[in-house]
């Protein structure tokens, strides 16, 4: 709307004369909180001292002080002679303001800021994705709630986040090469700057090529510091497995090979090749050490039904308001604190996120008993049903959630219809599609619709003789399709 009327695309009218003075330089919308004072203070014959309340009101987005200042303000608007109505739709367009609103000058900083950043991100993306992934790792615990989506985001641009090396890292985020980032070694949980310093001091004299080399190398090195960087995928290049090498260094520690005891100099053990790292451990491994899922993660095998899926995201919950209390929400687990309350019993804190952002979820101690095997069990997505509620601070409002339900999640969860879009403007091979539907019948399966579209119009048709295999949605790449 504000575009539209600075270039002339829009007519821009006033209710009242005495608007035009004030919100010309904005095209006839409300932009700033003194905008509103001057208004207030004009139409409804607020004082200045009355309209710096209200201005408060909004910024503090205090409800009842809001409805208060409505009569007030509508009262004052036509004891001068204006129109009721007008003065109500008015007064609307200002609580609707109220609801994302600074002063003049706070704007004027975020604008250029946005500005600036904006051509970053659109001239030097990757440089753009570097430093914000270092800037916010160097913020510590803020770190893990924020990069899974800005790593979400940097992918979208075709950047690859690959994961930190103890042989190409350095402490900081960094470019590896036109369309990949680097993971820095100080986004490991664990390990402090001194001993990062001693790692890249140590590797300017060449590249490691064993954990017993890295640990001669590196002086007082310990086994919490190794278990982390094993952990975290910095030595797959120098390991067989992450899970073997964890065991090597529980095995030797008796003798002190790893800790620098009395045989420090021995060898460790080989490897044993036969213990392989399954996907449940890799991802309790990445989580543990980075805070984060970085080169898998949990809700990776539902990735095509996310990007058909028509529901609420975290994401959705920060940058607007949810009108539903009881929402549902496809996430995967981060991290899980138990706490004791006044009745000494035991209730949780579950961090969750999906591919949009991460949110804390509120479990009663009567929910937490009822859902303990499954928070505290090797299960690492969810489908959670619970009650949103936003905590008002100063400057935002905070989504909160309580749980209702959960459950692990699996494609049931999305419908038990599969909805599959096919254009036959664009040549589509419907031999293909038809054998395709053959070869993965199942009796057990999905009801199969097929929308049509041609000529722009379309048409839905339900399969009588086919239902399809659930795990074949994994194969489709180039269909559009969504469940139901």
């Amino acid at each position: 709307e504000y575009i539209d009327r600075k270039f002339g695309r829009k007519k821009i009218e006033y209710d009242f004369e005495e608007l035009e003075k004030i919100l010309k330089e904005t095209y006839g919308i409300i932009v700033y909180q003194e905008q509103v004072m001057q208004i207030a203070n004009k139409l409804a014959g607020f004082t200045l001292g009355q309209a710096d309340v209200l201005r408060k009101a909004i910024g503090k987005k205090k409800k009842e002080l809001m409805d208060q200042m409505r009569d007030e303000f509508i009262n004052g608007a036509i004891s001068k002679g204006k129109d009721p109505e007008k003065v109500k739709r008015l007064w609307e367009t200002i609580e609707k303001f109220a609801e994302y609103s600074f002063n003049k000058s706070h704007s004027a900083g975020y604008a250029m800021l946005t500005y600036q950043t904006a051509y970053l991100k659109a001239n030097w993306t990757i440089e753009f994705y570097t430093a914000m992934l270092s800037l916010e790792m160097l913020k510590g615990q803020q770190f893990y709630k924020k990069a899974p989506a800005i790593i979400y985001e940097a992918r979208q641009f075709g950047i690859n986040i690959l994961p930190p090396d103890i042989n190409e890292s350095d402490f900081e985020f960094k470019i590896e090469n036109e369309n990949s980032i680097r993971y820095g070694l100080g986004g490991i949980k664990g390990i402090g700057i001194n001993t990062i310093e001693d790692i890249l001091k140590a590797r300017k004299l060449g590249k490691f090529r064993s954990l017993e080399d890295l640990k001669i190398r590196v002086k007082g090195i310990n086994k919490k510091v190794l278990e982390a960087l094993i952990k975290s995928g910095a030595c797959d290049g120098i390991i067989k497995s992450r899970k073997s090498a964890l065991l090597r260094i529980d095995a030797n520690l008796k003798f002190g090979s790893i800790e620098g005891g009395l045989f420090s100099n021995v060898i460790i053990n080989k490897e044993d090749s036969n213990q392989k790292d399954d996907e449940n451990f890799l991802l309790k491994c990445e989580m543990e050490s980075l805070g984060i899922y970085l080169t898998r993660h949990p809700l990776n095998p539902f990735r095509n039904l996310f990007e058909n899926y028509r529901g609420i995201t975290i994401e959705d919950l920060y940058n607007e308001e949810i009108k539903d209390k009881e929402i549902t929400l496809y996430v995967a687990k981060v991290f899980v604190q138990t706490k004791k309350n006044s009745n000494k019993e035991t209730y949780c804190i579950l961090t969750v996120e999906d591919f949009t952002g991460s949110i804390d979820v509120f479990v009663p101690a009567g929910k937490y008993a009822q859902y303990k095997d499954i928070i505290e069990g090797d299960y690492f997505a969810y489908k959670i049903k619970g009650i949103l509620n936003y905590d008002e601070e100063e400057d935002e409002r905070i989504p909160e959630i309580m749980l209702e339900t959960i459950e692990p999640l699996t494609i049931n969860n999305f419908g038990s219809k599969v909805i599959f879009e096919i254009s036959l403007d664009n040549n589509f091979d419907i031999d293909k599609f038809i054998n395709f539907l053959k070869n993965n019948n199942s009796r057990d399966g999905f009801e199969i619709y097929v929308k049509i579209n041609e000529n722009g119009s379309s048409q839905m048709y339900k399969s009588q003789k086919f239902k399809l295999e659930r795990k074949a949605l994994e194969k489709l790449d180039e269909l559009k399709w969504y469940l139901i």
